[in-house]
């Protein structure tokens, strides 16, 4: 965690310093006005990196100023693991292994959509809508190990502020709700099916109140 910590650091450092060297070459008057002719933007979303250790990022693609499109990922993440028990010899401090376990694990969450922006000076307000896509896994062994499965598909609606703090950086804020269907599956060793539970959910689903934003 200290080592993306540093990363997200280091990238805010880079973004900033970036922007304000690029805010030096533009006469001030355009600071105040959020659309500019940037078609592109980075999203590094710090509430999560805060509170869980990871980052999400997205981007955004504007073909005009009403709007724009969105491709975001969060909590990605693909790993292994070795779990060893052991048992103390009575006569003795000798370590007997007794069962190791492997285990293999992923997961993400993904999200893409459109959002609609309403402009006044360097404000921005915006809305629009996410399709969202999120999987889990995890795989042990040895042979009577069980493992599990999940996958999630869910529709965000969206509303957030950005403001313009520079030509090239803005800060933002969003909050997002979740209409959404969760699949989960208990898996054998051979990959048979032991269990399964569907399910559908209505929350609260996200408040990010801690974005920077890159424009170019």
């Amino acid at each position: 965690m200290k080592k993306t910590l540093l990363l997200a650091f280091l990238t805010i450092c880079w973004l900033g310093a970036d922007a304000f060297s690029q805010q030096t070459t533009k006469p001030p008057e355009k600071a105040v006005d959020a659309k500019l002719p940037f078609k592109w933007d980075v999203t590094l979303k710090l509430y999560p990196l805060i509170a869980t250790g990871h980052m999400g990022i997205m981007t955004r693609y504007s073909p005009n100023e009403k709007g724009a499109f969105r491709l975001a990922f969060e909590n990605i993440e693909f790993g292994k693991t070795k779990s060893v028990q052991y048992i103390v010899v009575v006569d003795g401090p000798r370590l007997d292994t007794v069962r190791v376990t492997t285990s293999k694990f992923g997961y993400g969450y993904q999200r893409i959509g459109y959002e609609i922006h309403f402009n006044s000076g360097r404000h921005q307000l915006y809305c629009g809508m996410d399709l969202g896509f999120a999987f889990a896994y995890d795989r042990y062994n040895p042979a009577d190990a069980r493992g599990s499965r999940r996958y999630d598909l869910s529709a965000n609606p969206l509303v957030g502020l950005k403001y313009r703090v520079l030509d090239r950086l803005s800060l933002s804020a969003e909050l997002a709700g979740s209409l959404a269907y969760h699949h989960r599956s208990l898996i054998a060793h051979n990959r048979d099916i032991i269990n399964e539970n569907m399910m559908w959910t209505i929350s609260l689903d996200n408040f990010y109140m801690f974005n920077i934003s890159y424009h170019f």
